[in-house]
């Protein structure tokens, strides 16, 4: 008895499964649209998609800058004019009192030369400046020492260094400058040097070439 009421229980629920399963219909295919035939001339058309939008408007581009090149300038230039020629000055030194040269003789293309200028200070003062040179063609020598400048009675002894001229050109070598100030009263004086050669020039032996002068202060400027 239990074993056909187990099987009718069970028979019942498989109709009541049976009938509640529905075969799922299948989704349309879909369906091709027309190929275009080559033959016919038609036209395949795309879609262009719709632009995204955006949060706020769209900015229009600012139109870019462009260069313009700046006009030539045809007009000449005016040349400016030029300066005239003007002879320069001659600037004179309100200070110097007087100048002068004294020149040795030796009988030779080889002289001392002594160019003497005068200068005030102030008032009272004046400085006295002695420049000696040596005039000469070609001359090779050492360093001579003892030679004696000799101003208004008073020895200064000084030291040239060594000289060497070359060439066949006849020139005026500075050897040594000696300045000393003294009182406007004294502006007048004496001046003797001594320069120690030791040597020969033209073939003429010399111990040493000597010049000497005076100069006597009018009270002129010049």
């Amino acid at each position: 008895m239990k074993r056909l009421l187990a099987l009718a229980l069970a028979l019942l629920l498989a109709l009541t499964l049976f009938g509640c399963w529905k075969k799922p219909e299948p989704s349309p295919a879909p369906t091709a649209g027309p190929t275009p035939d080559p033959g016919r001339g038609e036209t395949v058309t795309t879609a262009t998609p719709a632009p995204e939008p955006t949060d706020g408007p769209i900015a229009t581009p600012e139109p870019m800058e462009t260069f313009q090149p700046a006009p030539e300038n045809t007009a000449q230039p005016t040349p400016e004019p030029l300066p005239e020629e003007t002879e320069e000055p001659v600037i004179v030194n309100p200070n110097q009192l007087a100048s002068g040269s004294f020149r040795s003789d030796t009988g030779t293309a080889l002289n001392l030369v002594a160019d003497w200028r005068a200068a005030a200070i102030d008032a009272t003062t004046a400085r006295i400046t002695v420049t000696l040179s040596l005039e000469s063609y070609s001359l090779d020598i050492g360093e001579r020492r003892g030679n004696i400048l000799t101003f208004n009675g008073e020895d200064y002894y000084f030291v040239t260094d060594p000289i060497e001229i070359a060439g066949g050109d006849f020139v005026k070598t500075q050897i040594y400058v000696w300045s000393q100030e003294i009182p406007m009263s004294e502006l007048s004086f004496d001046l003797a040097v001594r320069w120690n050669l030791r040597g020969s020039y033209s073939k003429k032996e010399m111990e040493a070439i000597e010049l000497s002068g005076s100069y006597i202060y009018d009270g002129s400027v010049g």
